[in-house]
């Protein structure tokens, strides 16, 4: 059921379980597999803390014009949403860890690692 898939993953996403959010993808209809279906990442996300997962402005992952799968789009959106949540906290160390193994791997758009840094 459809629905649950979504209340579950909104679930861990607002309860900052990011593990287990990456795990209702393929509920979601979300193919993990690496041959999945591409989208263009445009957008560039506001570096704000406060920035939210469901922030339109916050779609981007790997630079202007670069085409990722649906589920590298989704895991770039979550890893910056925890990212950007351990800022507000206070908990740098993890931030950084989440910056330097989750989202530089992914995000090739220098200007906008320096932008998350910043």
């Amino acid at each position: 059921m459809a629905s649950r898939a979504v209340d579950d993953f909104q679930s861990a996403i607002l309860g900052g379980r990011w593990s287990e959010a990456l795990v209702f993808l393929p509920d979601l209809g979300i193919d993990t597999a690496d041959g999945g279906s591409t989208v263009k990442a445009e957008a560039p996300i506001n570096g704000s803390p406060a920035a939210s997962i469901n922030d339109s402005s916050s779609l981007h992952a790997s630079g202007s014009g670069s085409s990722l799968t649906v589920a590298q789009q989704v895991k770039s959106l979550i890893s910056q949403q925890k990212y950007l949540e351990y800022l507000e906290l206070g908990q740098q160390k993890k931030a950084l860890a989440t910056l330097r193994t989750e989202l530089a791997p992914i995000v090739k758009d220098s200007d906008h690692l320096h932008t998350l840094s910043g």
